[in-house]
């Protein structure tokens, strides 16, 4: 005899479910709900947290949602991590979502990683710099603290 978990039963998501806890901003659908610090939309599904684009993928085309290592991502077409719209989640081949780009990973340039460096390195004060230079690339304060730091964007070589 197998017990059941404790609690409310979750019921099923629907796309209409997810686009209720959105609101509209040009063409995309903005998610409204729990963020993950890098900005994507989370959401609890089948008892996991996960990406809302993953979950709505998933509800879209009626397949789970590519793993970590499938070859396949789920991704926008308008670039907008966190974008929710049904109509900009495609499901493309890893490597050709920066195809015919200068993007090493994500939504900056290897020239923009190196003039963002080179800025936060040219002052001797660090207080405030991280914060001033993500207001001005317009991205959260983690992110821009991790290409500060150097933690992502590694194959971004500074110029020498």
């Amino acid at each position: 005899m197998t017990r059941n978990k404790p609690g409310p039963k979750m019921k099923p998501k629907t796309i209409e479910k997810i686009l209720s806890r959105t609101r509209q901003e040009s063409e995309c659908r903005i998610w409204l709900g729990a963020m993950h610090v890098q900005g994507y939309g989370m959401t609890r599904h089948k008892g996991k947290m996960r990406t809302v684009h993953s979950v709505v993928a998933e509800l879209k085309y009626g397949i789970e949602a590519p793993g970590r290592y499938s070859g396949k991502r789920v991704t926008r077409t308008c670039n907008n991590i966190a974008c929710v719209n049904p109509d900009h989640i495609t499901i493309v081949r890893a490597g050709s979502i920066n195809e015919g780009k200068n993007y090493v990973r994500g939504r900056f340039s290897a020239d923009e990683i190196r003039a963002i460096r080179k800025e936060y390195d040219s002052y001797k004060v660090k207080y405030g710099m991280v914060k001033y230079l993500a207001e001005k690339y317009n991205c959260s304060v983690p992110l821009m603290s991790s290409i500060t730091r150097r933690q992502i964007y590694k194959r971004v070589k500074d110029e020498t």
